[in-house]
């Protein structure tokens, strides 16, 4: 019977849906899927998912990409709420990487294409707790996905269901509690590994990437999105009992290329061959958790 990672239970095969575990709006692949609750994995795609899709600072990024999804729809962003900054007059604007700037102004109902009347100002929410929900989501189904039962039997992965599931502000008296290590990309953490694992993400720009790195009692999964570092967890792990031969020396790195479909390379192959001629380190030990 499946196991499904997003709700920790055992389904039958007509309750399961194939889950995009990188969604293929954000970069994703047919190749990269595992068997979920379907009823969850709808939930997961509108929440989750599609909230990501959308985030200002990825829905910039797959329109310099034109990396469309399912839909077909080319992303752009779009925003009613742009204001003239010495007429005050409403103002829509949207930002194409391709096709230009163009600008509507529904009073005097004129449209302006790759130029503006005056300044403008306009304002985006970002949701710090959106990278941590996605990276939540893609932490459980790629663990599942690469190690199988052993993530299901030794890695602690409760915690990630809680930050995938429940908002900051219901966490916030058992944050303090929480054994999992949290990391995004809104944060500027100084830590090696950390840094190590945001050139990872730059380096495989247009392309997505998930790594799953052990460390001793840990197992940090890190998250990039058409070559932008999304956020890393570290959650506790008996990673004595996960692979460290071949393409899992020191971990495994995920590579999302439509070219050549998914590429699974070994964590201490990416450091010797993509990240060393970037940036100094030494790929000789495995890297230690920091808490970040």
């Amino acid at each position: 019977m499946p196991y499904c990672p997003y709700t920790n239970s055992l389904l039958r095969q007509d309750q399961c849906s194939p889950e995009h575990i990188i969604p293929l709006a954000l970069g994703g692949l047919n190749a990269f899927v595992i068997p979920v609750d379907r009823a969850f994995n709808s939930a997961v795609g509108s929440k989750i998912d599609g909230a990501m899709a959308n985030d200002f600072f990825i829905l910039n990024r797959r329109n310099k990409h034109a990396t469309k999804g399912h839909s077909g729809k080319k992303p752009v962003f779009v925003t009613k709420n742009a204001r003239g900054m010495s007429s005050n007059r409403p103002l829509r604007i949207s930002l194409d990487q391709h096709g230009g700037l163009k600008a509507w102004d529904p009073i005097s109902k004129t449209a302006f294409n790759n130029q503006l009347p005056e300044n403008i100002t306009f304002s985006v929410e970002v949701d710090i707790h959106l990278c941590i929900r996605f990276c939540a989501k893609v932490a459980l189904s790629a663990g599942q996905f690469v190690y199988g039962e052993k993530f299901q039997h030794h890695v602690k992965h409760d915690e990630l269901r809680m930050l995938m599931n429940r908002s900051l502000k219901e966490l916030r008296d058992t944050l303090k509690n929480f054994e999992t290590l949290v990391d995004t990309d809104l944060q500027s953490e100084n830590q090696p590994q950390v840094q190590i694992f945001r050139k990872i993400c730059e380096l495989a720009s247009p392309y997505s990437v998930v790594g799953l790195v052990p460390s001793k009692n840990r197992l940090a999964v890190f998250v990039g999105v058409l070559g932008r570092y999304v956020g890393m967890l570290n959650a506790p792990a008996f990673t004595d009992e996960l692979p460290h031969e071949g393409d899992f020396d020191l971990g495994q790195v995920i590579y999302l290329n439509p070219d050549h479909g998914l590429v699974k390379m070994s964590f201490r192959r990416v450091l010797v061959e993509i990240v060393s001629p970037n940036i100094k380190i030494s790929a000789k030990q495995p890297l230690e958790a920091k808490n970040v």
